[in-house]
């Protein structure tokens, strides 16, 4: 194979300073010693209704007669409730089974991240939102940092089926920091391809292996390239040379684990192949998320339903509403935010099933995971964003406190708490402690520092 230097170099280094590759960024060190700590984020775009996680029961009072909102409240203390002593709410109930595993969190604090509409890179970032470039890192790769692994993020994009036909690479809710997103895959086929490629037989082994090669000579070649060039040119090329070598020693890492890359990849399907609805498309990428996580070659699942838009569409679910004006219903009173939700819980419930059934140390790989579940948008399409829900399923090694209800004072009540705080108190799980989540300056006075003292086990 004859291959110009000047041409891979053009396509491919174009294309990862363009984001258009189809490889994730990657970790920088070495795998960590077994078993891993594991963190699965699930958002849902359009909002998360306080009402949907609110058990049967606990009767709160609305902030000002008459308003109808059950979920805004005026506490003066954390309420700390069992899940034991309750039952859960219709719209979350597929969870009962479980709830010994579930925590409930109400009442965080996200105004600061202006969720208003969705809230790109801000929901996972707790700082405000930007739809064109994220302003700082996000906790999904904060922990992809702490949890090393081949691939440090793998990340997901759910949307309209003819939308991620087009565009098989997306950015929405991820970065490794200021002006540096990161990829999310959003079809199925192409994350099979890079991540369990090397696991066929035949002509997709041979395609892996051939592509793995130009991506050494980019490298190879890259590297003699940098060596020649001056001191003002060299900055400019850097990250396209860190791109050819994160990539090329990823696949080199894949190759390793073919083994257990055969073991545990998914079987191919018409779900893959001929999907007739969008969620046929999301489960197939939720099937390849889950055996990359067994697989062990990711430790941070990242879930984007609606890519953090005032979109989307749910065709397969059979809902009355699309798009933006499911945004505009009812959450309370419309049956498609009750199909919708369920939805969401039952894939919940299948990840859980799911890791279960994998022996790890004294238990099963579900008991050193977390599974992270709430809104891109805060509590609704229009949010305000102070009183932003949280489902956590899973200790989380057993650093979090599980079967509980938290309510926390709505801002800007004393005691409250922010979506920051939360973030913090995952990184404490993690192993990696910081006292505050990316509220430095001005924002430090939107909350105390250090974790959510009644997560901690």
């Amino acid at each position: 194979m004859t291959l110009d230097r000047r041409t891979v170099l053009k396509g491919l280094a174009g294309g990862a300073a363009a984001g258009s590759f189809s490889w994730p960024c990657l970790v920088r060190g070495d795998a960590v010693a077994s078993p891993p700590r594991r963190v699965i984020f699930f958002l849902q775009n359009h909002g998360f209704c306080p009402a949907h996680a609110q058990p049967l029961g606990i009767d709160l009072v609305p902030s000002a007669p008459g308003d109808g909102d059950a979920g805004r409240v005026q506490l003066d203390r954390v309420l700390d409730v069992p899940l034991a002593d309750h039952r859960l709410p219709r719209w979350i109930d597929p969870l009962e089974s479980i709830k010994d595993r579930v925590t409930i969190l109400q009442g965080l604090n996200g105004k600061h991240v202006a969720p208003y509409h969705g809230a790109p890179y801000g929901a996972l970032g707790g700082f405000k939102k930007s739809p064109s470039q994220p302003r700082g890192e996000t906790i999904d790769c904060a922990l992809a940092a702490a949890l090393p692994a081949v691939v440090p993020l793998l990340a997901f994009g759910w949307e309209k089926l003819e939308t991620m036909r087009a565009t098989p690479i997306h950015y929405a809710s991820s970065a490794w920091g200021a002006n540096v997103p990161a990829p999310m895959y959003c079809s199925p086929l192409l994350a099979f391809d890079n991540l369990f490629g090397v696991a066929q037989a035949g002509t997709a082994r041979a395609e892996f292996e051939a592509q793995t090669a130009v991506f050494e000579f980019a490298r190879e070649d890259s590297a003699r390239l940098d060596g020649r060039l001056g001191a003002t040119e060299r900055p400019k090329f850097a990250p396209y040379l860190e791109s050819f070598e994160t990539i090329a020693r990823q696949r080199q890492r894949l190759l390793a684990m073919a083994d257990t890359l055969q073991k545990n990849k998914p079987s191919i399907t018409d779900q893959f192949t001929k999907p007739r609805f969008e969620t046929v498309w999301w489960e197939a990428m939720l099937e390849v998320g889950l055996a990359a996580l067994i697989a062990g070659v990711t430790n941070v699942l990242t879930l984007s339903s609606g890519c953090c838009t005032a979109g989307g569409s749910w065709l397969g679910l059979g809902l009355a509403h699309q798009g933006h004006s499911l945004g505009h219903t009812s959450q309370q009173e419309e049956d498609d935010w009750l199909k919708l939700r369920r939805y969401n819980m039952e894939l919940v419930l299948r990840m859980v099933r799911t890791l279960e059934k994998v022996p790890e140390g004294a238990g099963s790989m579900m008991d050193n995971t977390v599974i992270v579940y709430t809104s891109c948008h805060g509590e609704s399409q229009h949010s305000s964003g102070d009183r932003w829900p949280y489902i956590l399923v899973g200790n989380f090694g057993g650093t979090l406190r599980t079967g509980r209800y938290l309510h926390y004072p709505i801002f800007p009540h004393a005691g409250n708490r922010s979506i920051n705080a939360l973030y913090a108190t995952l990184l404490r799980g993690a192993g990696a402690p910081r006292e505050r989540f990316n509220l430095d300056g001005p924002l430090k006075e939107i909350d105390q520092p250090g974790p959510i003292e009644e997560l901690l086990a």
